[in-house]
């Protein structure tokens, strides 16, 4: 059981029928709204200010974990659950963001 994790461009979508191919049960298959904790561009980040605009409207939130067991909580999931996080190199994310941009970069 896993739940899929990572920002706009990163390969999530790809990283989610992988791990569907390979019959990995997923959470998080369906997105939920996107402030809620389980969608899979939920911005984990404790420092919100390096959100842009249009995407502290849509995926604010103010989740900042610190632990997996707190992060597996605050998304109602069972403890253990695996979280996989897909990456992707900021340059191809910049280059694939339309215009205005719908990325955030920072640490998580």
């Amino acid at each position: 059981m896993a739940m899929h994790h990572g920002l706009q461009r990163s390969g999530t979508n790809y990283l989610l029928l992988s791990l569907l191919r390979l019959g990995t049960p997923v959470l998080n298959y369906r997105d939920p709204a996107r402030n809620d904790p389980r969608h899979k561009h939920c911005r984990w980040q404790s420092d919100k200010s390096t959100l842009i605009a249009p995407i502290a409207r849509q995926y604010g939130n103010d989740f900042a974990p610190e632990t997996i067991d707190a992060l597996d909580a605050i998304c109602r999931v069972p403890k253990g659950t695996a979280h996989v996080v897909a990456t992707g190199e900021v340059e191809a994310a910049l280059a694939a963001a339309p215009a205005g941009g719908d990325i955030a970069l920072g640490k998580p």
